[in-house]
């Protein structure tokens, strides 16, 4: 993605110690088509996510083919999905619901990557 100049001096771009640039300035010189509102949405929600998995997810469990959720199928982490879903409004503790959102994001990312294996391995065969 292409950054604007004012962007990578205030954010430092994609070399940002804090994670991917989340800020509007990002999407002033897009060279491919301007995104939607709902894309920046999505892209600021993503770099978040990304953010989640490098500074919570992977030092905690491992990162991919090293933790158990390597091995899930996409029906796995769907059930996963449900789990936090199910518990959304109902912790006590603070932050928990924004945790819990961003971990249902991340495993939505690993069912869709593992239905893709799958559709991927059938037609293979």
């Amino acid at each position: 993605m292409k950054f604007s100049t004012e962007c990578n001096k205030c954010h430092g771009g994609t070399n940002n110690p804090n994670g991917p640039c989340t800020c509007a300035k990002r999407f002033e010189e897009l060279d491919y088509f301007p995104l939607s509102k709902r894309g920046q949405d999505w892209v600021k929600f993503s770099g978040v996510v990304e953010r989640h998995i490098e500074e919570y997810t992977v030092p905690q469990y491992g990162d991919k083919g090293e933790d158990i959720a390597s091995e899930y199928t996409a029906e796995s982490c769907i059930n996963q999905v449900k789990k936090y879903a199910a518990r959304f409004g109902k912790n006590s503790r603070p932050g928990q619901e924004r945790l819990d959102l961003l971990k249902m994001a991340h495993y939505v990312q690993m069912a869709f990557e593992a239905l893709e294996n799958t559709e991927n391995d059938s037609e293979t065969r």
